[in-house]
């Protein structure tokens, strides 16, 4: 599926996924013992747009990211493309967009054949309120359930015996960072966090980079701020002893459906700094427990960044 989508050019970099591939998997399902069925991410040609539109017992569907009433495409290229909401068209293409429309073949599949009726959990309002003007489910029921947390697992440890557990210096700044591929991930923002850590060092060179959820650096050249890199960690004690090392926690993301890196630090005490969009809105407080920069303003995210390492008392979690 990954392959057959790259036959479109597009500039939109997020991940696409066609879901064609012939599937049984409704069958299984209408035949078993279960009375109502809960879909989640099913991407990796889990399941096609077909079959699940061949379901027939009570079916809800929790929303991780846009692909469900997108094209091929996991996330719009950016705030601006509004083609869920006018529907795929052969004349509304974007700049950029060339040779098979995926998308709009993806989006025609997915309005002839999901007729059955299916509620759908939002983890956020933003996407909620993404799913509501969409052409394809505007009509769809749908509620807005953020996803949980084990408060009495993510709390907040003492820093310098959590710096202490992870070999990070007891007498500098940590900006953390985190998501699975975050710095390959296009969505996650990693380019945007570069621009804001190289224009944070040149005023404070008290302060190193932490970053989780992978091993292998990717870092651009021209990144001149210390960086350790943590790997993935697979005990929520340890992540959040991580959380509670660091002294700000940025999401760089350009669009979230959630947020949940966002949460759990907060969670542990620690301010977080992201995009005032998408769904991080719903977890942080603006000046409260962390703050919510113009969508995607660098410099403005570097001030916030800097004022925190200044004072860490400007938030109050």
């Amino acid at each position: 599926g990954a392959k057959i989508s790259k036959l479109q050019k597009s500039d939109n970099k997020i991940l696409h996924s066609v879901s064609f591939l012939p599937c049984n998997f409704d069958k299984y399902i209408n035949k078993s013992s279960y009375d109502v069925i809960n879909l989640h991410w099913v991407q990796g040609e889990m399941i096609s747009i077909e079959a699940i539109g061949r379901i027939r017992k009570p079916l809800i569907w929790t929303f991780h990211d846009t692909w469900p009433f997108c094209g091929s495409e996991h996330y719009p290229k950016d705030l601006n493309d509004r083609r869920y909401i006018k529907g795929y068209k052969k004349n509304n293409k974007p700049k950029g967009h060339n040779y098979f429309d995926f998308d709009r073949w993806c989006w025609e599949r997915k309005k002839k054949h999901w007729k059955n009726n299916i509620h759908v959990v939002c983890p956020s309002n933003w996407l909620a309120n993404c799913t509501s003007q969409s052409k394809l489910m505007k009509n769809w029921d749908i509620s807005v359930i953020p996803n949980t947390l084990d408060i009495n697992t993510f709390k907040q440890w003492p820093k310098d015996i959590s710096r202490k557990l992870f070999n990070l210096p007891l007498n500098k700044k940590i900006i953390l960072f985190g998501a699975i591929g975050g710095t390959k991930s296009f969505i996650k923002g990693w380019d945007l966090l570069s621009e804001v850590l190289n224009l944070v060092y040149s005023k404070n060179k008290d302060c190193i980079a932490v970053i989780f959820g992978q091993s292998e650096s990717s870092l651009p050249k021209n990144l001149n701020i210390p960086v350790h890199f943590i790997g993935q960690l697979f005990d929520k004690e340890s992540l959040s002893m991580l959380y509670s090392s660091a002294d700000v926690m940025v999401v760089p993301s350009r669009l979230e459906a959630f947020g949940q890196t966002a949460s759990e630090a907060s969670s542990c005490g620690t301010p977080v700094i992201a995009f005032n969009n998408s769904g991080l809105k719903d977890i942080i407080s603006h000046n409260q427990t962390g703050f919510l920069v113009d969508p995607y303003d660098t410099n403005q995210m570097s001030k916030f960044i800097l004022s925190l390492l200044r004072n860490d008392n400007l938030v109050s979690n």
